[in-house]
Protein backbone atom coordinates (compact mmCIF):
# COMPACT_ATOMS: atom_id res chain seq x y z
CA UNK A 1 0.00 0.00 0.00
CA UNK A 2 1.47 3.34 -1.08
CA UNK A 3 1.82 5.78 1.81
CA UNK A 4 -0.35 8.87 1.42
CA UNK A 5 2.56 11.30 1.78
CA UNK A 6 4.22 9.86 -1.33
CA UNK A 7 1.41 11.33 -3.47
CA UNK A 8 2.57 14.80 -2.38
CA UNK A 9 6.07 14.35 -3.87
CA UNK A 10 6.83 15.82 -7.29
CA UNK A 11 8.43 13.68 -9.98
CA UNK A 12 11.84 15.36 -9.85
CA UNK A 13 11.98 14.84 -6.07
CA UNK A 14 10.97 11.19 -6.45
CA UNK A 15 13.80 10.64 -8.91
CA UNK A 16 16.24 12.32 -6.53
CA UNK A 17 15.08 10.05 -3.68
CA UNK A 18 15.51 7.09 -6.02
CA UNK A 19 19.10 8.14 -6.57
CA UNK A 20 19.62 8.62 -2.83
CA UNK A 21 18.30 5.13 -1.99
CA UNK A 22 19.75 3.50 -5.13
CA UNK A 23 16.35 2.60 -6.60
CA UNK A 24 15.76 2.54 -10.35
CA UNK A 25 12.55 4.58 -10.88
CA UNK A 26 11.22 4.88 -14.42
CA UNK A 27 7.96 5.52 -16.22
CA UNK A 28 5.10 7.88 -15.48
CA UNK A 29 4.86 9.73 -12.19
CA UNK A 30 2.15 7.29 -11.03
CA UNK A 31 4.37 4.32 -11.85
CA UNK A 32 7.30 5.93 -10.06
CA UNK A 33 5.17 6.64 -6.97
CA UNK A 34 3.99 3.02 -6.94
CA UNK A 35 7.56 1.67 -7.19
CA UNK A 36 8.84 4.04 -4.53
CA UNK A 37 5.84 3.35 -2.29
CA UNK A 38 6.44 -0.40 -2.44
CA UNK A 39 10.10 0.14 -1.58
CA UNK A 40 9.17 2.42 1.35
CA UNK A 41 6.72 -0.16 2.70
CA UNK A 42 9.45 -2.81 2.62
CA UNK A 43 12.18 -0.63 4.18
CA UNK A 44 10.53 1.97 6.43
CA UNK A 45 11.40 0.04 9.60
CA UNK A 46 14.84 -1.10 8.54
CA UNK A 47 18.09 0.64 9.39
CA UNK A 48 19.66 2.70 8.01
CA UNK A 49 16.57 3.85 6.10
CA UNK A 50 14.03 4.17 8.95
CA UNK A 51 15.09 7.58 10.25
CA UNK A 52 15.52 9.11 6.80
CA UNK A 53 12.11 7.86 5.61
CA UNK A 54 10.46 9.20 8.75
CA UNK A 55 12.01 12.59 8.02
CA UNK A 56 10.67 12.48 4.46
CA UNK A 57 7.22 11.56 5.75
CA UNK A 58 7.22 14.56 8.07
CA UNK A 59 8.46 16.79 5.25
CA UNK A 60 5.78 15.77 2.76
CA UNK A 61 2.87 15.12 5.10
CA UNK A 62 1.85 16.55 8.45
CA UNK A 63 1.21 13.07 9.81
CA UNK A 64 3.95 10.46 9.94
CA UNK A 65 2.96 7.03 8.55
CA UNK A 66 5.14 5.12 10.96
CA UNK A 67 2.74 5.08 13.93
CA UNK A 68 -0.53 6.52 15.02
CA UNK A 69 -0.79 10.28 14.48
CA UNK A 70 0.10 12.54 17.36
CA UNK A 71 -2.85 14.46 18.72
CA UNK A 72 -1.72 18.02 19.34
CA UNK A 73 -3.77 20.05 21.77
CA UNK A 74 -4.04 23.83 21.46
CA UNK A 75 -4.74 26.54 23.99
CA UNK A 76 -7.45 29.12 23.68
CA UNK A 77 -5.29 31.31 21.44
CA UNK A 78 -4.75 28.37 19.02
CA UNK A 79 -1.05 28.14 19.93
CA UNK A 80 0.51 24.69 20.21
CA UNK A 81 0.80 23.29 23.69
CA UNK A 82 4.46 22.35 23.90
CA UNK A 83 3.93 20.15 26.93
CA UNK A 84 1.28 18.11 25.15
CA UNK A 85 3.57 17.66 22.13
CA UNK A 86 6.42 16.52 24.34
CA UNK A 87 4.19 14.04 26.16
CA UNK A 88 2.85 12.66 22.89
CA UNK A 89 6.32 12.21 21.51
CA UNK A 90 7.40 10.32 24.63
CA UNK A 91 4.50 7.90 24.18
CA UNK A 92 5.36 7.06 20.57
CA UNK A 93 6.15 3.36 20.17
CA UNK A 94 8.61 3.25 17.31
CA UNK A 95 9.93 0.01 15.84
CA UNK A 96 12.80 -1.64 17.67
CA UNK A 97 15.27 -0.56 15.00
CA UNK A 98 14.27 3.07 15.33
CA UNK A 99 14.44 2.79 19.13
CA UNK A 100 17.90 1.34 18.91
CA UNK A 101 18.96 4.19 16.63
CA UNK A 102 17.63 6.70 19.16
CA UNK A 103 19.51 4.99 22.00
CA UNK A 104 22.70 5.11 19.97
CA UNK A 105 22.09 8.79 19.24
CA UNK A 106 21.58 9.54 22.96
CA UNK A 107 24.71 7.60 23.80
CA UNK A 108 26.67 9.56 21.18
CA UNK A 109 25.44 12.85 22.63
CA UNK A 110 26.49 11.75 26.13
CA UNK A 111 29.93 10.79 24.84
CA UNK A 112 30.27 14.16 23.15
CA UNK A 113 29.34 15.95 26.38
CA UNK A 114 31.81 13.88 28.37
CA UNK A 115 34.60 14.37 25.83
CA UNK A 116 37.53 16.16 27.51
CA UNK A 117 38.04 18.85 24.88
CA UNK A 118 35.15 18.93 22.34
CA UNK A 119 35.68 22.66 21.63
CA UNK A 120 39.35 22.13 20.89
CA UNK A 121 38.37 19.51 18.29
CA UNK A 122 36.14 22.01 16.51
CA UNK A 123 38.71 24.76 16.90
CA UNK A 124 41.27 22.57 15.15
CA UNK A 125 38.83 21.94 12.31
CA UNK A 126 38.03 25.65 11.95
CA UNK A 127 41.73 26.53 11.96
CA UNK A 128 42.47 24.04 9.20
CA UNK A 129 39.45 25.08 7.11
CA UNK A 130 40.51 28.71 7.40
CA UNK A 131 43.76 27.85 5.62
CA UNK A 132 42.10 26.32 2.56
CA UNK A 133 42.56 28.41 -0.57
CA UNK A 134 39.14 27.92 -2.20
CA UNK A 135 35.81 29.62 -1.53
CA UNK A 136 32.26 29.51 -2.85
CA UNK A 137 30.29 32.65 -3.67
CA UNK A 138 27.07 31.08 -4.91
CA UNK A 139 27.84 31.58 -8.60
CA UNK A 140 30.39 28.87 -9.38
CA UNK A 141 29.81 25.09 -9.52
CA UNK A 142 28.21 24.03 -6.21
CA UNK A 143 28.76 20.27 -6.53
CA UNK A 144 32.43 20.71 -7.31
CA UNK A 145 32.73 22.91 -4.24
CA UNK A 146 31.15 20.24 -2.01
CA UNK A 147 33.46 17.60 -3.44
CA UNK A 148 36.48 19.83 -2.87
CA UNK A 149 35.46 20.23 0.78
CA UNK A 150 35.05 16.46 1.16
CA UNK A 151 38.42 15.72 -0.44
CA UNK A 152 40.18 18.34 1.66
CA UNK A 153 38.60 17.08 4.88
CA UNK A 154 39.69 13.53 4.05
CA UNK A 155 43.20 14.70 3.13
CA UNK A 156 43.68 16.50 6.46
CA UNK A 157 41.91 13.84 8.53
CA UNK A 158 39.07 16.11 9.67
CA UNK A 159 35.70 15.03 11.02
CA UNK A 160 33.45 16.00 8.12
CA UNK A 161 30.44 16.41 10.43
CA UNK A 162 32.20 19.32 12.16
CA UNK A 163 32.87 21.17 8.92
CA UNK A 164 29.38 22.77 8.54
CA UNK A 165 30.05 24.92 11.62
CA UNK A 166 33.19 26.23 9.93
CA UNK A 167 31.58 26.89 6.54
CA UNK A 168 31.58 30.71 6.91
CA UNK A 169 35.36 30.44 6.41
CA UNK A 170 34.70 29.05 2.91
CA UNK A 171 31.73 31.18 1.84
CA UNK A 172 31.31 34.72 0.64
CA UNK A 173 28.80 36.81 -1.28
CA UNK A 174 25.38 35.23 -1.81
CA UNK A 175 26.52 31.91 -0.35
CA UNK A 176 27.51 33.48 2.97
CA UNK A 177 24.23 35.40 3.14
CA UNK A 178 22.35 32.13 2.54
CA UNK A 179 24.28 30.41 5.33
CA UNK A 180 23.56 33.18 7.85
CA UNK A 181 19.87 33.38 6.94
CA UNK A 182 19.29 29.61 6.89
CA UNK A 183 21.68 28.28 9.52
CA UNK A 184 20.07 25.15 10.95
CA UNK A 185 23.11 24.26 13.08
CA UNK A 186 23.58 21.15 10.97
CA UNK A 187 24.87 18.24 13.05
CA UNK A 188 26.05 16.21 10.05
CA UNK A 189 27.72 16.94 6.74
CA UNK A 190 24.97 15.02 4.91
CA UNK A 191 22.20 17.25 6.28
CA UNK A 192 24.19 20.38 5.39
CA UNK A 193 24.93 19.14 1.86
CA UNK A 194 21.23 18.40 1.35
CA UNK A 195 20.20 21.94 2.36
CA UNK A 196 23.03 23.38 0.26
CA UNK A 197 21.97 21.49 -2.86
CA UNK A 198 18.30 22.35 -2.41
CA UNK A 199 19.19 26.04 -2.62
CA UNK A 200 22.08 26.21 -5.09
CA UNK A 201 21.04 23.53 -7.60
CA UNK A 202 18.12 23.85 -10.04
CA UNK A 203 15.10 21.92 -8.81
CA UNK A 204 15.26 19.38 -11.64
CA UNK A 205 19.07 19.15 -11.71
CA UNK A 206 19.34 15.46 -10.78
CA UNK A 207 16.49 14.50 -13.12
CA UNK A 208 18.25 16.09 -16.08
CA UNK A 209 21.62 14.67 -15.04
CA UNK A 210 20.14 11.17 -14.88
CA UNK A 211 18.72 11.65 -18.37
CA UNK A 212 22.12 12.83 -19.59
CA UNK A 213 23.80 9.75 -18.11
CA UNK A 214 21.25 7.51 -19.83
CA UNK A 215 21.87 9.21 -23.20
CA UNK A 216 25.68 9.01 -22.95
CA UNK A 217 26.91 6.15 -25.18
CA UNK A 218 30.39 4.90 -25.96
CA UNK A 219 31.59 6.20 -29.34
CA UNK A 220 32.52 3.77 -32.10
CA UNK A 221 36.21 4.72 -31.98
CA UNK A 222 36.24 5.77 -28.30
CA UNK A 223 38.63 3.72 -26.10
CA UNK A 224 36.77 1.99 -23.30
CA UNK A 225 38.96 3.42 -20.54
CA UNK A 226 38.32 7.00 -21.65
CA UNK A 227 34.60 6.29 -21.96
CA UNK A 228 34.50 4.65 -18.51
CA UNK A 229 36.25 7.55 -16.75
CA UNK A 230 34.02 10.14 -18.41
CA UNK A 231 30.92 8.15 -17.43
CA UNK A 232 32.16 7.88 -13.83
CA UNK A 233 32.74 11.63 -13.75
CA UNK A 234 29.26 12.27 -15.12
CA UNK A 235 27.62 9.89 -12.62
CA UNK A 236 29.56 11.01 -9.55
CA UNK A 237 26.99 13.59 -8.29
CA UNK A 238 24.30 10.89 -8.44
CA UNK A 239 26.12 8.83 -5.78
CA UNK A 240 25.40 5.52 -7.51
CA UNK A 241 26.42 2.30 -5.81
CA UNK A 242 29.39 0.45 -7.33
CA UNK A 243 27.02 -2.14 -8.79
CA UNK A 244 24.70 0.40 -10.40
CA UNK A 245 27.69 2.32 -11.72
CA UNK A 246 29.01 -0.87 -13.34
CA UNK A 247 25.60 -1.63 -14.85
CA UNK A 248 25.34 1.87 -16.33
CA UNK A 249 28.81 1.74 -17.87
CA UNK A 250 28.10 -1.71 -19.32
CA UNK A 251 24.63 -0.90 -20.70
CA UNK A 252 25.92 2.20 -22.57
CA UNK A 253 29.03 0.55 -24.01
CA UNK A 254 29.34 -0.64 -27.61
CA UNK A 255 26.81 -3.32 -28.66
CA UNK A 256 29.60 -5.57 -30.01
CA UNK A 257 31.38 -5.38 -26.66
CA UNK A 258 28.19 -6.28 -24.75
CA UNK A 259 27.80 -9.30 -27.01
CA UNK A 260 31.42 -10.26 -26.30
CA UNK A 261 31.03 -10.11 -22.50
CA UNK A 262 29.35 -12.91 -20.57
CA UNK A 263 27.18 -11.80 -17.59
CA UNK A 264 29.18 -13.86 -15.09
CA UNK A 265 32.47 -12.31 -16.26
CA UNK A 266 31.91 -8.68 -15.26
CA UNK A 267 31.28 -8.54 -11.53
CA UNK A 268 33.10 -5.22 -11.17
CA UNK A 269 34.30 -2.27 -13.22
CA UNK A 270 37.86 -3.60 -13.04
CA UNK A 271 36.80 -6.90 -14.58
CA UNK A 272 34.75 -5.03 -17.19
CA UNK A 273 37.78 -2.88 -18.05
CA UNK A 274 40.00 -5.97 -18.41
CA UNK A 275 37.48 -7.59 -20.73
CA UNK A 276 37.34 -4.36 -22.74
CA UNK A 277 41.12 -4.49 -23.19
CA UNK A 278 40.83 -8.05 -24.54
CA UNK A 279 37.98 -7.01 -26.84
CA UNK A 280 39.84 -3.98 -28.18
CA UNK A 281 42.95 -6.09 -28.83
CA UNK A 282 40.82 -8.57 -30.81
CA UNK A 283 39.30 -5.67 -32.77
CA UNK A 284 42.78 -4.34 -33.60
CA UNK A 285 43.77 -7.83 -34.78
CA UNK A 286 40.70 -8.03 -37.01
CA UNK A 287 41.44 -4.58 -38.45
CA UNK A 288 45.05 -5.59 -39.23
CA UNK A 289 43.75 -8.72 -40.97
CA UNK A 290 41.27 -6.69 -43.02
CA UNK A 291 43.99 -4.24 -44.09
CA UNK A 292 46.30 -7.13 -45.02
CA UNK A 293 43.55 -8.71 -47.09
CA UNK A 294 42.84 -5.46 -48.93
CA UNK A 295 46.55 -4.94 -49.74
CA UNK A 296 47.09 -8.49 -51.01
CA UNK A 297 47.62 -8.33 -54.81
CA UNK A 298 45.04 -9.97 -57.03
CA UNK A 299 46.50 -12.63 -59.38
CA UNK A 300 45.47 -12.13 -62.98
CA UNK A 301 44.23 -15.26 -64.81
CA UNK A 302 45.02 -15.43 -68.46
CA UNK A 303 43.09 -17.34 -71.15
Amino acid sequence: MVRSWIYNIKKEDLIQYGIEFDIVLTGTVDAIRKEFGEWVEANERRMPHANRLEALARKHDRQSPFKDPITITRNEDKEMDRNAITAALEKLDFASTSGEAQRRSDQQKQEELSSPNPVRDYAAVAKQVREWSFKFDGNSKPLEFLEQVEWSAETYGLDLDLVPRAMPELLNGTALKWYIANNEHWRTWTSFATSFQEFFLPRDYFTKLLEEVTRRKQGVDEPFKRYMVEMQTLMRPLRFSKERERQQVYSCSLPDFRAFVRPYQNGSLIELMQLAEEFEELERGRERLRQHTRKKPVTAHGN
